[in-house]
């Protein structure tokens, strides 16, 4: 019987295989990896399994496999989907060691280079601007030496291991994206960190990503913890920081990266390159 992990695996290299693009594309990997012939025939379901389940936490368990109770956190390489191991909010990206005193302004791994920069708005667009190391604050510059020494290799790994080698960003995938642009801003609203990417107007394949920490949440990080908690617990933990919508292990900062590593636009192309998406992540998962 296929696990979950096999189910999503096939979806994800289905949109990486199409031709389609939009609904279509998405309509296509339904039917790749399922018995269900649209996106649309999934969320009917879904719907339905809602409004029949006495509760949510028996929704999560009966049709996801989440189990809230134990210490996994429903990843898909976890033992709620059928893993050895349970992956824990501590161990779901690992550490260690000690964190490494890079005061680089870039630096690459699994053949992805992150860039420091500044994100600014001008003419209703978006641009990321080089930022230097120096300019950071101190809990900057831990988020970004842990970055460095754990979380981004660490989290692109578990795409990988999660999604397949091909969905990875190493040299055997067929990754488009080799950038990613990291940087910091502080605002009084409910939102941890955003990311967005870039895609290129000939070819509708993304080709940077960016990554945008909110260090309202974040001031008061616990330099000490490798996982990037925060003193009180404010935020959680830094390393696997949930997405509003969901509640599995695999909700974090890094593995919305996987959706984009070959992304192609369902709409019409502008003429120049552009920002086209930005999501949100907050509270709640």
């Amino acid at each position: 019987m296929s696990t979950q992990k096999d189910i999503i695996q096939s979806f994800m290299k289905s949109l990486d295989d199409t031709s389609e693009r939009g609904t279509a594309a998405i309509d296509e990997a339904v039917r790749a990896c399922s018995n269900f012939s649209s996106a649309q025939d999934v969320v009917d379901q879904m719907v339905q399994d809602c409004r029949n389940a006495k509760s949510a936490t028996e929704f999560l368990e009966e049709k996801c496999g989440i189990i809230l109770e134990n210490a996994d956190t429903g990843a898909l390489t976890g033992s709620d989907m059928g893993g050895s191991v349970a992956k824990t909010a501590e161990s779901i990206v690992p550490e260690s060691g000690s964190i490494k005193k890079f005061s680089g302004n870039s630096f690459t791994t699994n053949d992805v280079t992150f860039k420091l920069g500044t994100l600014t708005t001008y003419n209703k667009k978006s641009h990321y601007t080089a930022t230097s190391f120096s300019s950071l604050s101190d809990k900057q510059k831990f988020m970004w030496r842990g970055l460095y020494t754990w979380w981004a290799s660490g989290s692109l790994d578990l795409i990988e291991s999660s999604y397949g080698s091909n969905y990875g960003f190493g040299s055997n995938s067929e990754s488009t994206v080799k950038t990613i642009h990291t940087g910091f801003v502080n605002e009084s609203n409910s939102v941890l960190a955003t990311t967005g990417y870039w895609y290129n107007a000939e070819t509708g394949l993304s080709d940077d990503l960016d990554l945008t920490i909110n260090m309202y949440y974040y001031n008061n990080v616990n330099t000490s913890d490798p996982n990037g908690s925060t003193i009180g617990m404010v935020a959680g933990y830094l390393d696997r920081t949930h997405d509003s919508r969901g509640y599995g292990g695999e909700c974090r900062l890094f593995q919305l990266f996987a959706a984009f590593h070959k992304r192609r636009n369902g709409g019409t192309y502008s003429r120049h390159r552009r920002r086209k998406k930005r999501r949100y992540y907050n509270f709640g998962g």
